[in-house]
């Protein structure tokens, strides 16, 4: 066949299967010197691919370049380059010579493919990009704003709302968006403005001029997507400006998404101007309000009061409204305060509101404990430089809104309800420690006696220490305030006098509460000994601790540490047992005893009890050379004294 001069390691190929392959000639072959270029291609064959290799010798004369086609350049970029090897061979039939001339052929032929492929690329990533902002349009809407907002057609329509169509006999939705210009372009129908429209009128005003062009075609209108508009936020807030908001965001959203409210800014007196609807000289009045504080009069400017305190409170919708286009969001400083005392569930005191009532403090305070006095709650009011007495408050009538009971409130107002008096007063004591069921028990207000409330709780056990058992009483802390205590502690220790550090230790060993009452002697006759068995009262408590058959031995001894008990032994025992004075103890020996906790000294003591403690103090040490230095600093200043004497009588 003309043009095929030679083939290698291939199969016969014909010349026109080069169209199959998408390259173009010029012209045939015509004879004379010729040259070799070599180019390798791949067929596609149903569902397989072929390789195939071949040498083509032409005419230099007459040399032509081949012209891929887009067939073969989109192969080329795929199949081509993988299964090249860095030779330029194909893998299963071995190595070749590789040209320069094949090279750029090649480089050529993969760089329009290379183009495409990034080219595809680049357009799916756009269209991804635009589905991503379509979805994030979508914004979750609750049912609270579904109901208050969409259900009932207050949402104001704007630029960049859309409103989807629903004709009969028509398969897709007919989708429009609000234009700039606040339009809305039907297809047959028109311009049809909508914007500044509640949505029940724009909804209406898209129905009128549908019927009106198309009079027997009932169309159905709903709002696909809405959109979102800058809304003013000034005053304290963390970041005042412009915030990007939706007709379902409430206020306190918008006022968080600007850096929240800051310290000592007002939650009850924010100020909401709706000014999507101004008209003529509204925004003068508007900056007259910013700087003077003062509500400005205009049956078209819209002023409401926000109270994020009492929505967060009650949860009440109404003083947390939602947001519309053309707001401007004013948070003040916060002012004068009204009271709740004493017996509230969340006493405290609260930012003042205009038009504040008893009802609206019991909100914020979450109403009257449970053991307030209904027949003593009272308002005080601050007139003429004093606190005077105002009246009583029916609490139950003023939250359920009675005018004549709902008084309206003041700045600095009091409110405050008393406590129920013996209101669940404590009736039991504690019984704690050794006892066979140790708990809480119910006693008479006048009181039980203690062997009585012991018996309750099923006596001692074998292992309760009488010594050391005890009853404490619960004492307020008014009852045991000591002035002289207070003095005493205000003074530094360096300049306390002799009557000063006693009182010092007295304080210091006393025990706060304890009643004096002698187990021990209780439990050993029926009667419970002469006066030992006290009358317990609701809110002591009885503390029976463990018997501990042990005698300790601290300070400075040998081995100190816990001796067993033994009757028998004497002080000098227990210090034998525990190996005797260290090298650096005193003479001085002290017991303190378990039952009362008094120290005594050792030669006093005659017997032992379980629980006592022998306590060997250490012999101080004495820095001799010291004391002689300061002996002769003394007796230097003695002899300049005495020589300035004897030098005047001269």
């Amino acid at each position: 066949m003309a043009g095929v001069a030679d083939m290698r390691g291939g199969c016969p190929v014909a010349v026109g299967e080069r169209a199959a392959h998408g390259i173009r000639s010029s012209a045939p072959p015509a004879a004379g010197r010729s040259s070799v270029c070599r180019w390798q291609a791949s067929a596609l064959d149903g569902d397989r691919f072929f390789h195939r290799r071949r040498t083509v010798r032409v005419d230099r004369r007459y040399r032509r370049r081949a012209r891929p086609g887009p067939a073969y350049m989109n192969h080329l970029s795929s199949e081509y380059a993988r299964r090249m090897d860095k030779n330029g061979c194909s893998q299963p039939y071995g190595r070749c010579r590789v040209t320069m001339k094949g090279v750029m052929q090649i480089f050529r032929c993969a760089l329009p493919a290379f183009f495409g492929v990034l080219a595809t690329v680049v357009a799916g990533q756009g269209q991804t990009t635009v589905t991503e902002k379509q979805d994030a349009r979508v914004a979750i809407v609750g049912m609270e704003a579904f109901r208050e907002v969409l259900e009932t057609g207050r949402y104001v329509v704007g630029p960049g709302d859309q409103f989807v169509l629903l004709i009969p006999g028509v398969e897709e939705a007919l989708e429009l968006w609000v234009t700039a210009e606040g339009s809305l372009l039907i297809p047959r129908v028109g311009r049809v403005p909508v914007g500044g429209l509640r949505l029940s009128s724009a909804r209406a005003a898209i129905l009128d001029a549908c019927r009106t062009q198309l009079p027997s075609v009932e169309i159905s209108v709903e709002l696909g997507q809405f959109r979102t508009f800058p809304v003013s936020v000034a005053g304290m807030v963390g970041v005042p400006g412009v915030s990007i908001a939706s007709g379902v965001q409430r206020i306190g959203q918008v006022i968080r998404n600007s850096g929240g409210i800051l310290d000592g800014a007002s939650k009850r007196n924010i100020r909401l101007i709706r000014g999507g609807q101004l008209r003529g000289r509204d925004r003068q009045r508007i900056e007259t309000y910013l700087q003077t504080n003062q509500l400005p009069h205009s049956d078209s400017l819209e002023v409401l009061r926000v109270d994020l305190e009492l929505y967060y409170t009650t949860g009440l919708t109404r003083y947390n409204p939602f947001v519309e286009d053309g707001d401007l969001i004013v948070v003040p400083a916060k002012g004068e305060g009204i009271l709740a005392r004493e017996n509230w569930s969340r006493p405290g005191t609260y930012e003042y509101a205009p038009g504040d009532r008893i009802s609206d403090l019991v909100s914020l305070a979450l109403g009257p404990a449970v053991d307030y006095d209904p027949e003593n709650v009272l308002l005080f009011r601050y007139a003429n430089g004093r606190w005077r007495y105002l009246q009583h408050v029916d609490l139950a009538a003023a939250v359920a809104r009675d005018p004549e009971a709902d008084l309206l409130l003041q700045p600095a107002d009091w409110l405050i309800a008393r406590k129920l008096p013996d209101y669940q007063n404590r009736s039991t004591v504690r019984v704690i420690g050794e006892v066979v069921y140790p708990g809480s028990y119910v006693v008479d207000l006048e009181g039980s006696r203690l062997k009585e409330v012991l018996e309750q709780a099923g006596g001692l056990t074998e292992r309760a220490s009488l010594g050391k058992s005890r009853v404490v009483r619960d004492f307020d802390a008014e009852q045991v305030n000591d002035p002289e205590w207070t003095r005493i502690m205000a003074i530094p220790a360096a300049s306390w006098d002799r009557e000063e550090k006693q009182y010092f230790n007295m304080k210091s060993r006393e025990k706060p509460g304890r009643m004096v009452v002698d187990f021990i002697e209780l439990f050993a006759t029926e009667d419970g000994g002469a006066g030992q068995n006290i009358l317990v009262r609701p809110g002591d408590a009885i503390f029976v601790p463990m018997a501990l058959e042990t005698v300790l031995v601290s300070g400075q001894a040998a081995n100190p540490g816990a001796v067993p008990f033994d009757e028998s032994y004497t002080v000098a025992d227990y210090i034998e047992r525990a190996g005797g004075f260290s090298w650096r103890a005193s003479s001085d020996v002290v017991i303190i005893q378990a039952r009362t906790g008094v120290w005594r000294d050792a030669d006093d003591v005659d017997k032992l009890e379980p629980g006592d403690r022998i306590w060997i103090k250490e012999n101080p040490v004495h820095d001799r050379w010291a004391l002689f230095l300061e002996g002769m600093q003394v007796a230097g200043q003695v002899a300049t004294v005495v020589l300035l004497f004897v030098t005047i009588l001269k």
